[in-house]
């Protein structure tokens, strides 16, 4: 059996590196022979290639996937019996990517292996182009398989890997609650809803008002005053100035 292994480093974060090598939709952008590969569900994918004239469709099972570390399959049909891509990190902007592949006798021998030897070779310096070009993935899916099965791991955390490549929106929901922490822009929370409802209305409409009457006051003072109309109850208008200075710090 030919075993063929190849190497790229690859000036992105190991995660990244790996993000991108989860998503085989976009393999035919580096990898020559490959016109398009189907994610059919998380450890199955079909595969069409040509060499020359001559077109071959088959289909791989992940039979194993570890984020951040590597990704290993086995073809149920084609060409090439087994491959496996494994990530290693280099510092923390860097990753070597090296692509293992092993096919049976009948398509292997000296020339034949010396000839896949350098098209992977050159499918991992498009790899490293396409990546360092753009500078992160197109997508992610963070599960893990094991034995052919999936198991867990973050599989929650992004994009599958037949999905749109982008964070996935409970994603990007922790994010901007990460970006709030510190409570600066919570308001709401910090005001009943019921007492804030017509001060609300009016914050809305703030930035179409005239600021006739304001003066020189800072952004501070002008949206207090517009918040704090008249008839509302002293202890509301407490409450809402502890959140306006939250929510807009006075200016020097």
């Amino acid at each position: 059996m030919a075993r063929i292994q190849q190497s790229v480093d690859i000036s992105v974060p190991a995660r990244v590196a790996y993000n991108q090598l989860t998503q085989f939709e976009d393999y035919p952008r580096f990898m020559q022979e490959v016109e398009s590969a189907q994610q059919v569900d998380d450890t199955h994918v079909r595969w069409t290639t040509r060499v020359g004239q001559q077109k071959r469709d088959w289909n791989s099972e992940i039979i194993e996937q570890q984020p951040d570390q590597c990704i290993a399959w086995r073809n149920l049909d084609g060409p090439i019996n087994t491959g496996r891509v494994d990530v290693e990190a280099l510092g923390e902007n860097g990753a070597r990517v090296t692509f293992t592949l092993e096919a049976d006798g009948a398509h292997s021998g000296t020339e034949g292996d010396h000839a896949m030897a350098k098209q992977v070779q050159e499918d991992l310096q498009r790899l490293k182009q396409m990546m360092e070009g753009q500078g992160h993935e197109t997508g992610a899916w963070r599960g893990e398989v094991h034995g052919g099965q999936v198991t867990g791991g973050e599989s929650g955390a992004a994009a599958g890997p037949a999905g749109s490549g982008s964070l996935s929106e409970n994603a990007l929901s922790k994010e901007m609650d990460r970006n709030n922490a510190d409570g600066r822009f919570n308001v709401a929370e910090e005001v009943n809803l019921d007492q804030q409802s017509d001060a609300v209305r009016h914050a809305g409409n703030l930035p179409h008002q005239s600021t006739e009457g304001y003066g020189d006051m800072g952004t501070n003072e002008a949206m207090k005053n517009a918040l704090q109309g008249e008839g509302t109850p002293a202890a509301d208008k407490e409450k809402l100035d502890d959140s306006i200075k939250r929510a807009v710090p006075p200016s020097n």
